[in-house]
């Protein structure tokens, strides 16, 4: 049964009450008036009835704010995420149409497209709180990942990724099957194996590919301690469904300017 489906139901249920406990004490004053002998029994059941129809109203009008308020939560909620998603791809949308041109008139693209792997990565990096952005291209003949744009406000992360280094495994699943990684409470494989490190990372990983033609993946990652002190609901101390989609979007983005 989905939501709407109970909502319908208690509605309803609400609304029956409301017409039966109503009925009853308008019966209740008739017969008091008719029936001198039980004339206070039948007052008093009247008054007891108008009591309950008055608190299923009550009930009533406060599931109508309640349900209010969540559509208003909702909206602003949503309104923010747009305006953040917005926000993060103008400068992405700004280099891919700059390449556009560069393109146009024959020139050299290559100073361009590094500026958009680098404005994709710091709008990746503002998905979430402080966390970073990255994009690692991928070479096929040698299996490696080699990071070629960041967000600057952060550390900087591991320079290339190859065959034996920590998370390799990773990388190549997501770029060759294009399965999304997320995972919480982990070692993000963009700090590198530091022995003694805590498992505190939140990382995201999705690939990044032209038509058929994979080019490597953008990641974000993330200490999850920042977000425990910043956050006090847990679905706010990961990477939510949300978050994923909006780094799929960039991910297209960035294929998008590469490709040209």
């Amino acid at each position: 049964m989905t939501a709407t489906q109970r909502m319908r139901i208690v509605d309803g249920t609400l609304k029956f009450f409301a017409f039966v406990f109503g009925s009853g004490a308008f019966v209740f004053s008739t017969l008091a008036g008719s029936n001198s002998a039980r004339q206070v029994e039948f007052i008093l059941y009247g008054i007891a009835t108008t009591g309950l129809t008055v608190l299923v109203g009550s009930v009533e009008a406060r599931r109508a704010r309640t349900v209010h308020g969540q559509v208003e939560a909702l909206a602003r909620e949503t309104s923010r995420g747009l305006n953040e998603l917005v926000t993060a791809l103008a400068p992405g949308t700004t280099f891919t149409a700059n390449i556009s041109g560069i393109l146009a008139a024959s020139g050299d693209p290559s100073t361009e497209r590094g500026r958009l792997d680098q404005a994709v990565a710091a709008a990746a990096a503002r998905i979430h709180h402080s966390c970073r952005g990255a994009y690692y291209s991928w070479d096929p003949a040698t299996t490696t990942f080699t990071c070629r744009g960041r967000s600057l406000d952060s550390a900087s992360p591991v320079e290339r990724i190859g065959p034996g280094d920590f998370g390799i495994g990773a990388l190549r699943k997501v770029v060759t099957t294009g399965r999304v990684f997320r995972r919480t409470g982990t070692k993000s494989y963009f700090r590198g194996n530091v022995p003694g490190t805590p498992a505190d990372d939140a990382v995201v990983i999705v690939r990044v590919q032209a038509g058929n033609v994979p080019l490597g993946v953008l990641a974000v990652d993330a200490k999850t301690d920042s977000w425990s002190d910043t956050f006090s609901e847990p679905d706010q101390q990961e990477f939510s469904d949300q978050n994923v989609r909006q780094l799929l979007v960039l991910a297209d983005l960035l294929a998008g300017g590469l490709a040209r």
